[in-house]
């Protein structure tokens, strides 16, 4: 499988998009508790990050705003087009910090995000062969079998028996 063929499998989406006001963005942030992003279904990772700038390819390249820009940044297991329908207003309210950011309902919101796409050239993903669903019960999994382990080894005494050897 090609790579751009695996990319789109994978169901990444990535922006690039012109900040306004990184102070205003940054404090949105840093009023969160948690990532808005851990509520919108079949997220395995999203990330918001400032760019402060970006350099030019080539010295003959025109010289544009080069910044600052906030890199979005998402890899899911939905069809995009639902996944970016259920952003939450938290992550709406970063977004409003870019130029030309729209005012508007989340078809429009989406629409701008697609203007500002870039294709993703690398990514990483822990579990791209699992949904969030499937991982999230392996890890629940995982948790059931070291309580039991150390609850086996609680009623064996073993922790007592292991000090008394380690000091001897």
């Amino acid at each position: 499988m090609a790579l751009n063929d695996r990319l789109h499998a994978l169901r990444t989406f990535t922006a690039l998009l012109p900040l306004a006001d990184v102070e205003a963005a940054a404090r949105v942030v840093d009023g969160w508790t948690t990532s808005p992003f851990a509520g919108v279904e079949g997220t395995h990772f999203a990330r918001l990050v400032v760019v402060d700038g970006v350099g030019r390819a080539a010295a003959d390249q025109p010289l544009d705003e080069l910044g600052p820009y906030l890199m979005f940044s998402a890899f899911f297991d939905r069809e995009p087009d639902a996944w970016l329908a259920d952003l939450p207003a938290e992550v709406a309210a970063v977004l409003r910090h870019c130029r030309a950011c729209p005012d508007a309902g989340p078809a429009t919101l989406r629409a701008w995000l697609e203007e500002h796409h870039v294709p993703a050239t690398a990514i990483f993903g822990a579990y791209p062969e699992a949904t969030v669903a499937e991982v999230r019960e392996a890890l629940a999994f995982r948790d059931r079998l070291r309580r039991f382990v150390w609850e086996r080894e609680a009623a064996r005494d073993g922790l007592a028996r292991f000090r008394s050897w380690s000091r001897s």
